[in-house]
């Protein structure tokens, strides 16, 4: 690790007010800490257990009902400051009864690093995850009842038996009935949702040797996750998407 990110974030803590602690053991010295008035927070640059260098954030929060160990780290690489402060706060509100840390000598940067929790690694982890779940929501997908589905599969699979290895077996939805053709030959299913603007088209031997066998829920989701076929847990990679009058 560059040592220049060390001092930028020595640098940093300093501006925040952590004056030198000499009694710390830290790869940079002297090692810091922070007096709130009710609960003084020390940093120390140290390796971790992963051997990875870090800042190391220790101390004791006490109340009139509760003590509470301080630890955490952070990773020794380039930050903004208001990285660096919510990485800091959200440590000390997830330690403190409440959830809310409370200060007797309340630093700016307390504020700064709640304004900024977006920038946190896990709270960006956490909004994607959130922004993925809501896109696979809206995706292209139908529920068919699980004794339909079956009858149906058994059928298609029957077709598909007849099929050359190299035809396209196409998939649509008009918001009532779901449908895979082959050759001219529909297998035919009722389904709930709402139509699809596209129809879909997968390899008749994609099919054939992978149609699901179980399927685990009465009502069974068939549906388009970017360039795949779903059906329950089976997948089959798509070959085209076409408009409903191309198909």
């Amino acid at each position: 690790m560059p040592d220049t990110a060390s001092n930028a974030i020595w640098n940093m803590l300093q501006e925040f007010g952590f004056g030198p602690d000499s009694s710390l053991m830290s790869d940079v010295q002297p090692g810091l800490r922070f007096n709130f008035g009710n609960f003084t927070l020390s940093a120390s640059a140290v390796l971790s257990r992963w051997l990875q260098p870090v800042v190391l954030f220790t101390g004791v929060l006490t109340t009139s009902r509760t003590i509470t160990e301080i630890c955490f780290e952070m990773p020794r690489s380039e930050m903004s400051n208001e990285l660096i402060a919510a990485w800091i706060v959200s440590n000390l509100d997830n330690a403190a009864s409440g959830g809310r840390f409370n200060a007797m000598r309340e630093p700016d940067w307390l504020a700064l690093g709640r304004q900024h929790q977006h920038l946190l690694p896990w709270e960006i982890a956490r909004a994607e995850s959130a922004k993925e779940a809501m896109i696979y929501a809206a995706r292209d997908h139908c529920t068919v009842d699980r004794r339909v589905l079956r009858f149906s599969l058994n059928a298609l699979a029957e077709l598909l038996t007849k099929s050359d290895p190299a035809d396209q077996v196409t998939i649509d939805f008009d918001g009532r009935v779901l449908s895979f053709r082959c050759h001219g030959v529909e297998t035919l299913m009722g389904a709930t949702g709402d139509a699809w603007p596209c129809q879909y088209r997968v390899p008749a031997e994609s099919l054939s040797k992978n149609l699901p066998k179980r399927l685990r829920q009465s009502q069974v989701e068939v549906g388009i996750w970017k360039t795949t076929l779903e059906i329950d847990r089976s997948r089959f990679e798509l070959t085209l998407a076409t408009q409903p009058d191309a198909a």
